[in-house]
């Protein structure tokens, strides 16, 4: 692979797929989202990546406009889930233009990768707010391109948003928390960012198509990661994944190289460097 899309690309786990395949010497165009929040410190995220002479930063609208060359295109519906920003994918806007893009991938030998949140595949009571997701990904399912999907619980680490219990619990210890909205991620599993990125861009480098579940090797990570900030896990917990829906889906455990600790020590001292500026 030499070259990729990654729209949204500011977003979290964007954000992480992109410095890990610039490391690995991929060309990214990387795609803004007008209609999105690109969230805080844009600037230093610009900053830890702009300086690479493989990432080019385009406006959505530059993007559609563009010649079809791309090898993969990455879209993160889990990081608009976790954002509450999934109206965009009911926008037509967006979503003509990126339909009508992805049609034209048929043609070459493009491939779409859809990273997503592993409620995707649950029975579960809340499915209702995941309703534009799952459209969205039956829509472009319907166009017969390569799409690989990658359904990932939740995740911790360095640029976690205040949208995730983790981090919002991170903020009010600073005194900088905000109004929570509720708590989205599923609190069953959790992976630690640079752990799951190592087989997301193994996944993304491969020529397998289909659908991925990443799951944690030892069973309880968002528990540890719950207890290590003293949060009260029965107030927070929401109902396990323990029904999922009957399809084909191929899982993989994901070996952890730091305690939760450290991950989330780490996670902290960037949030303490980025809110003293």
């Amino acid at each position: 692979m030499d070259k990729a899309v990654i729209l949204c690309v500011f977003d979290f786990v964007s954000f992480h797929v992109c410095k890990a395949l610039l490391e690995k010497g991929v060309e990214i165009n990387g795609v803004t989202v007008e209609t999105t929040n690109n969230g805080k410190f844009l600037d230093e995220k610009r900053m830890e990546i702009g300086r690479n002479a493989n990432f080019f930063e385009l406006s959505y609208q530059d993007w559609i406009q563009s010649a079809d060359t791309e090898e993969r295109i990455i879209l993160s519906l889990y990081d608009l889930y976790m954002l509450y920003q999934e109206d965009l994918l009911k926008a037509e806007t967006f979503t003509q233009s990126f339909f009508t893009k992805v049609k034209r991938m048929n043609k070459g030998n493009g491939k779409l990768i859809l990273i997503v949140p592993r409620q995707l595949l649950a029975d579960i009571e809340d499915q209702g707010k995941l309703t534009s997701l799952s459209n969205f990904v039956n829509q472009v399912k319907k166009f017969g391109i390569e799409i690989q999907i990658i359904n990932l619980p939740t995740m911790y680490g360095p640029w976690q948003p205040e949208t995730f219990i983790f981090q919002h619990s991170i903020l009010e210890n600073l005194n900088r928390g905000t109004m929570f909205k509720g708590i989205r991620e599923e609190t069953e599993d959790a992976l630690y960012i640079e752990d799951a990125l190592k087989v997301i861009v193994e996944l993304i480098e491969s020529e397998k198509t289909g659908d991925f579940l990443l799951k944690n090797s030892v069973e309880g990570q968002w528990n540890q990661c719950a207890s290590f900030l003293q949060l009260n896990v029965d107030r927070f917990s929401n109902k396990k994944n323990d029904r999922e829906v009957e399809k084909e889906v191929i899982k993989i455990e994901v070996k952890n190289s730091i305690d939760v600790s450290d991950g989330l020590k780490k996670q902290i001292e960037l949030t303490e460097r980025l809110y003293e500026r």
